[in-house]
């Protein structure tokens, strides 16, 4: 009697990649057809389709963030569903110049070593103390967020200086010290996201298809008086996370000598540095004082590239290499995908959805903002930050319009929420620190503590309700 020693086999679960293409295979077709079969006219139904395969594209991460959107413009001029004035309008619009003036400054800040030389003389101006120290990432990160658009820009900024931190005070890996300045770090390049229009390239997106007289307000100051109550809020909630990260551990005490030695080994302001600061200057003091002078923003963005690109801070390699020129692409190829559904009358379509399913909440400011925290964290559960936002805004601002809400609360709405996250994959500046800093951290600590500042985030708006309706926004 033979025995038959084969283990049984188990099936091999699918990767997220091939459950990806199946669905790639058959999800287009199936949205195409459900439209179609709800009555709508073709063109509707055609762009359904290609939505639906921008969306999957997107969610399984089958290709980089950036392409999916410049694939579904292609189709669309190719197939004729919008003509190419249309479909292609984003390129030609003041965001595009808006997002270039705002990554050019970032990449002289990076480039001409002033974030370095900043970092230093921070830590030397603070006093001697871990949680001070922690702060200044904090504030300098609060700083950063009007003119540098991108979480991802100023994670790569701040981390240079967290390295250098955790090197000059021989900080343990893992330990409550090391966890606490990451907390920092990350919480100054990624907290104040919702600050101004141009804290988060998304909001200048989502601010560029909302009425003109909407931009004008909310381009200048007015955003961070309305949104005063949430970054209070935070600001708040960060801190009291830094003493409890901290916990009794006292780390060690920073050698200001090391610091000045380093300062020195930087020899003097160089005039790449000089002229970074003028243009950072004119920058900061044109968008701060907008409400007075009315320029556009992209404008003074514009001026602000045009000096870099003429001073020489920017030289044609740099231009080049060190814009982020995918995010860029990817958010402009949003502003695209938007103006092709408004052309096809594919806004009808979810004007119709949210009607049906979330109508009861317009006509209550609660339930609207509890809308707009339930339609934003389940579309980010797919869609990364940027992306998330934006669909979720889109799908939600008809409700504004027909109840005549304010709907620069649902822009803000969505720009808070789509922050909440649980999972690493969802915050792509999360998965850059964890590159760049490794297993030096404790990430199970620093996970739970961000829960806590997603807890605060909805407090924060909530708190805003009473302050909005002060403000005569409601």
């Amino acid at each position: 009697m033979s025995t038959n020693n084969t283990k049984p086999s188990r099936m091999m679960p699918f990767s997220k990649r091939a459950l990806g293409v199946a669905f790639l295979l058959v999800g287009p077709a199936v949205a195409g057809l459900l439209i179609r079969s709800a009555g709508y006219d073709t063109a509707i139904s055609l762009f359904a389709v290609i939505l639906a395969n921008t969306v999957i594209l997107w969610g399984f991460n089958l290709v980089d963030d950036f392409i999916p959107p410049l694939i579904a413009v292609v189709i669309s001029v190719f197939i004729g569903l919008a003509p190419a004035s249309q479909a292609l309008g984003g390129f030609a619009s003041p965001t595009l110049l808006t997002l270039l003036g705002v990554f050019a400054l970032a990449a002289g800040i990076s480039l001409s070593g002033l974030a370095e030389r900043y970092g230093l003389i921070m830590l030397l101006k603070l006093p001697n103390n871990p949680f001070m120290q922690q702060m200044g990432f904090v504030i300098t990160g609060l700083f950063m967020s009007p003119f540098v658009s991108s979480s991802n820009s100023r994670t790569a900024l701040i981390l240079p200086l967290c390295k250098t931190t955790s090197q000059i005070l021989n900080l343990p890996d893992r330990g409550p010290a090391m966890t606490s300045l990451v907390a920092a770090a990350f919480g100054g390049a990624s907290l104040f996201s919702p600050m101004l229009a141009t804290s988060k390239s998304a909001s200048i997106i989502g601010l560029s298809l909302l009425p003109r007289q909407v931009q004008n307000a909310y381009l200048g100051l007015f955003w961070l008086k309305a949104a005063a109550v949430v970054l209070i809020t935070l600001f708040i909630a960060q801190a009291l996370i830094l003493l409890r990260l901290q916990g009794d551990q006292r780390p060690a005490r920073i050698d200001k000598s090391v610091l000045l030695t380093k300062l020195d080994a930087l020899g003097p302001v160089s005039n790449e540095q000089k002229l970074v600061m003028i243009a950072l200057g004119g920058y900061s003091a044109g968008l701060l004082t907008q409400s007075l002078h009315h320029i556009d923003v992209a404008w003074i963005s514009g001026v602000t590239l045009a000096f870099l690109l003429s001073t020489g801070v920017l030289t044609k390699k740099r231009f080049r290499d060190s814009l982020e020129w995918p995010l860029i692409f990817f958010l402009i190829g949003n502003s695209c995908l938007v103006d092709i559904m408004d052309y096809v009358g594919f806004s009808a379509v979810l004007t119709d959805f949210v009607n049906i399913y979330l109508g009861f909440t317009a006509a209550n400011i609660w339930l609207f903002v509890g809308a707009c925290l339930v339609v934003t964290v389940a579309v980010r559960v797919l869609l990364p930050l940027n992306a998330g936002m934006l669909v979720a805004f889109v799908v939600l601002l008809p409700l504004t319009t027909a109840e005549g809400l304010n709907p620069w609360i649902c822009l803000f709405a969505c720009g808070v929420f789509s922050d909440i996250w649980f999972m690493p994959y969802q915050n792509s500046a999360y998965i850059q620190l964890q590159s760049a800093m490794g297993d030096t951290f404790n990430s199970t600590t620093f996970l739970r503590s961000k829960q806590w500042l997603n807890l605060a985030a909805i407090v924060g708006m909530a708190m805003s309700i009473p302050y909005w309706f002060y403000l005569g926004l409601i």
